[in-house]
C-alpha cells in the first residue's frame, strides 16, 4: 500500500528544501550503516555496497548524491514517516518530510512551515501543546532520534486522505474523550 501511495502521490508525500541536504544525507548514512543492521541484524544485512532487508529492500550503503532520491528510497523501504526539523528561534521548521499516511491535509504544503503552522488546524494546539513541544525538541541532545505517535479517527478505509476530514470540526474536549475511550 505504501509503495502505491508513493507511486501515485510522490509529489505530495515526499518533499524537501535544498537546505536539508546535509542532514538528510547524514541521517541516511546513520540509518543504513548503523541503525538498521545493528538494531535488526536478523532482518537487515550488508553485502558488497548494498544493505538488504525485508521483501525487496535494497539500499546503497553510500548515500546517493540527490536528496530526492534518498527520501524516495526511505519512503519505499523504511516503514516510517519522517520529518526533518530545523530550529529557528523558539520554534522548529519542517525542512524535509516523508508522510505517506496524511490525514486531512496535503503533506507537501507543510514544508518550510513552523510547527505552529503545521498544527494550525489542531484544536487547542497553540494553547496547550505548542510550548511543551518546542521545549521538548529543544531539550533533545544532538543526534537523538525521536519517535512520535499519532492517532486519527477516519471516516473511511483509506490511509492516505489529503483532503479535509469532517471529524476535524470536533471540539478538543470531545477528541480527548474519544482518545481516552480508545486507550
Amino acid at each position: 500500500m505504501r509503495r502505491k501511495i508513493i507511486k501515485e502521490h510522490s509529489d505530495m508525500v515526499i518533499s524537501c528544501d535544498p537546505s536539508s541536504e546535509a542532514s538528510v544525507k547524514e541521517f541516511y548514512v546513520w540509518m543504513v550503516k548503523k541503525y538498521l543492521p545493528r538494531r535488526y541484524p536478523s532482518i537487515y544485512y550488508a553485502k558488497g555496497d548494498t544493505l538488504f532487508g525485508p521483501a525487496s529492500t535494497r539500499l546503497p550503503l553510500d548515500a546517493p548524491k540527490d536528496v530526492d532520491t534518498i527520501l524516495y528510497l526511505f519512503a519505499e523501504n523504511v516503514d516510517a514517516e519522517l520529518f526533518f526539523l530545523k530550529r529557528v528561534g523558539d520554534t522548529y521548521i519542517a525542512k524535509a518530510l516523508i508522510l505517506c499516511y496524511a490525514f486531512s491535509f496535503n503533506p507537501s504544503l507543510k514544508l518550510n512551515k513552523a510547527l505552529t503552522e503545521i498544527h494550525g488546524s489542531v484544536p487547542g494546539y497553540k494553547e496547550k501543546p505548542e510550548r511543551p513541544m518546542n521545549r521538548y525538541f529543544t531539550s533533545l541532545s544532538k543526534g537523538k532520534v525521536v519517535k512520535r505517535h499519532n492517532w486519527n479517527i477516519s471516516v473511511g478505509r483509506d490511509l492516505f486522505v489529503p483532503r479535509e476530514n469532517p471529524l476535524t470540526v470536533l471540539r478538543l474536549w470531545l477528541m480527548g474523550w474519544i482518545k481516552t475511550v480508545l486507550d
